[in-house]
């Protein structure tokens, strides 16, 4: 399951050229879409096809109720200070810092005094030892693709692996992740965010961290 953030009324981040952060997701989620569905035996589906509104719960129903086996949350970061720049992987937890919390706060349209609260009770309850550690496995696999295919090409900043308490992360019964493939406050990287050629880039990346999961999930299971 591919899961383009925000859409619709929810326009998500926006740039100072006016870029946002719904269209760049939606672009990233269709060609990583395509690119995983020429794999032999993989099945697609979307939370949204198109420029629309979908409730966060409405996204990890539609995830669940499909039975999905990876859940792949596509987002464009933004911060305070125009020079921070680079990407990021979550899968959920507790937020270690206080930005990864206001990250996960600005994603679910929360106050910030409410969206770390009772993650402790929820891990206990929805998630299974094995959904963290196989979020975490595919958390890394797509952080050190997009590091390794981007690098080189593109100058970028590594902000690692981080837990957080994002609601789609939450409420998902399968592997999840949410990636922040920029950030749209950056000067630098809103004008790449507007060229086909990285948003390519970045679709690929995604799709060989992916890959390399399922590849070692299979080889693991022989």
């Amino acid at each position: 399951m591919i899961d383009p953030g925000h859409g619709g009324r929810d326009p998500g981040a926006r740039g100072r050229r006016g870029t946002e952060e719904k269209d760049i997701t939606l672009k990233v989620a269709l060609q990583l879409r395509d690119l995983l569905s020429k794999q032999p035996g993989v099945r697609v589906l979307m939370t949204r096809e198109h420029d629309a509104f979908v409730e966060l719960e409405d996204r990890a129903k539609f995830a669940n109720t499909h039975d999905a086996d990876l859940f792949v949350s596509v987002h464009v970061n933004s911060h305070p200070s125009r020079s921070v720049s680079g990407i990021e992987i979550y899968h959920f937890g507790e937020a270690k810092d206080q930005r990864a919390l206001e990250v996960a706060a600005r994603e679910n349209g929360t106050p910030l005094s409410s969206t770390g609260v009772g993650w402790e009770y929820l891990v206990a309850d929805l998630l299974t030892t094995k959904k963290v550690e196989e979020s975490l496995e595919l958390a890394w696999s797509t952080k050190q693709a997009m590091v390794g295919h981007m690098n080189g090409t593109y100058p970028v900043t590594d902000h690692g692996v981080k837990t957080a308490p994002f609601y789609v992360l939450r409420f998902t019964s399968m592997p999840s992740i949410l990636a922040e493939i920029a950030y749209i406050s950056n000067p630098d990287e809103e004008t790449l965010l507007r060229k086909p050629a990285f948003i390519r880039d970045v679709a690929n990346s995604l799709f060989q961290g992916v890959k390399s999961y399922l590849a070692h999930t299979k080889s693991a299971a022989k």
